[in-house]
């Protein structure tokens, strides 16, 4: 299938904003993760235009205090409508990080010796978000329990069975699945990619929710963190590590705290006092960061991958 004409525009993220840095926590320094890939200038994502898939490249025009991304979207079988576009831009935007100040956490951060040089390290890095909550609730379920590789394994079984698939340049690429797409599915067929049968259930049961409305997005971008918790915690397969982790990763919000993560405990608590913390003093000594601890729980994931591909 041949693409028409290319399409392009321009964002401008709020500065600071260092465009290796989130496209290296995007792609947890491996150059490729889930449907982005990193070549240390240009990120590339299919995007979800609705009734079609276009590839969105994505390059620095900027710098780290006057950022300027332009995005080029191809491969799409026909032009493109204004609808569309927005919708692109608007995927690309939450992707790439581009709303948001760390100034803020750098500023609290440069008090405290063994904190300042995590923020100096990965100096203009953003709250990156997924596509959409839906998909960072899934991703989040998935997750649970096992290890990074294999939850890459599961989140790529699922989306090439599920997801809604197009044709850019000869190469097939598959999109996150929608509410509908999985709120269809049995508890055996997902099982059969791989899923345990709890997460199966979740899973599904995430997906009726949202596929009946019953929850959206819109709905919680409304309301506060405390009140966006307790919504979250009634649903089966979502604890507080996972509504945390949302709060980030799903709405973007500044100042939350996956306090139970076990790899947070350890690396905070090495940089800090040369041993893993418990969750409560983890929480103490987070609590420093407030209202900004969801960029303390950034940076130290980003310092978690790049330990684990030798990028530090």
């Amino acid at each position: 299938m041949t693409g028409h004409e290319p399409v392009r525009f321009t964002l401008n993220p709020d500065p600071p904003y260092n465009f290796t840095a989130n496209a290296n926590f995007i792609t947890h320094y491996r150059g490729h993760e889930g449907a982005d890939a990193f070549d240390g200038e240009t990120l590339s994502r299919p995007v979800d235009l609705g009734d079609t898939v276009a590839m969105a490249t994505i390059r620095s025009t900027g710098t780290v205090e006057k950022p300027s991304l332009t995005v080029t979207l191809s491969g799409h079988p026909g032009p493109l409508s204004t609808h569309a576009i927005v919708r692109a831009k608007q995927q690309v935007e939450r992707v790439v990080g581009a709303n948001g100040n760390p100034q803020p956490f750098y500023d609290i951060a440069k008090g405290i010796p063994a904190l300042a040089p995590l923020a100096q390290q990965f100096h203009g890095l953003h709250l990156t978000r997924a596509v959409s909550l839906f998909e960072t609730i899934t991703w989040a379920i998935l997750g649970q329990q096992i290890s990074a590789n294999v939850a890459a394994s599961l989140r790529r079984h699922v989306t090439e069975t599920y997801g809604q698939s197009g044709q850019i340049e000869g190469q097939t690429y598959a999109l996150f699945p929608r509410p509908d797409d999985l709120a269809g599915a049995s508890v055996e067929d997902l099982r059969s990619l791989g899923l345990s049968l709890r997460k199966a259930e979740y899973t599904i049961g995430i997906a009726k929710e949202f596929a009946s409305g019953r929850l959206t997005e819109d709905s919680l971008v409304a309301l506060p963190d405390d009140e966006v918790e307790r919504k979250l915690l009634k649903l089966r397969g979502i604890g507080p590590w996972t509504v945390h982790w949302l709060l980030i990763r799903g709405l973007g919000r500044p100042d939350a705290l996956p306090a139970g993560d076990v790899a947070l405990q350890k690396t905070l608590g090495e940089l800090v006092n040369g041993k893993a913390m418990s969750p409560d003093e983890l929480v103490t000594c987070a609590d420093r960061f407030r209202p900004y601890r969801s960029y303390l729980t950034i940076y130290l994931f980003a310092l978690i991958r790049a330990r684990r591909t030798g990028a530090v």
